[in-house]
């Protein structure tokens, strides 16, 4: 199975977000096994580590300038991560299936 790049849109630029095996190395270093997405400063540590590859030229200057909304962004990494560790596109997964109603009781 290919590695695959994950779209973030910055400002009015696409970019790829790439987590590749030194990438999840460093995320583990510097943020340990669970970490707070929803912090700005985890997020866009996280965010840089995943450009790097692709982007390096990308600082947190950049990201700062964005602004992106974080849940947009939440989105994004967690999709991409979930790759990285799992190889499950959630983009991909095929909707849950309907749950029956429960049978009345005049049914039975």
């Amino acid at each position: 199975m290919a590695r695959k790049t994950f779209p973030i849109v910055l400002g009015d630029r696409t970019f790829l977000l790439d987590f590749d095996w030194p990438a999840l190395s460093q995320i583990y270093r510097d943020y340990g096994p669970t970490r707070d997405l929803f912090d700005p400063e985890v997020l866009g540590g996280i965010v840089l580590i995943g450009l790097k590859r692709h982007h390096p030229d990308v600082t947190a200057d950049t990201l700062t300038a964005a602004s992106p909304p974080i849940v947009q962004v939440v989105a994004a990494v967690d999709r991409a991560l979930r790759y990285a560790y799992d190889g499950v596109d959630t983009a991909e997964e095929p909707p849950a299936p309907a749950t029956p109603p429960a049978a009345s009781p005049e049914a039975a």
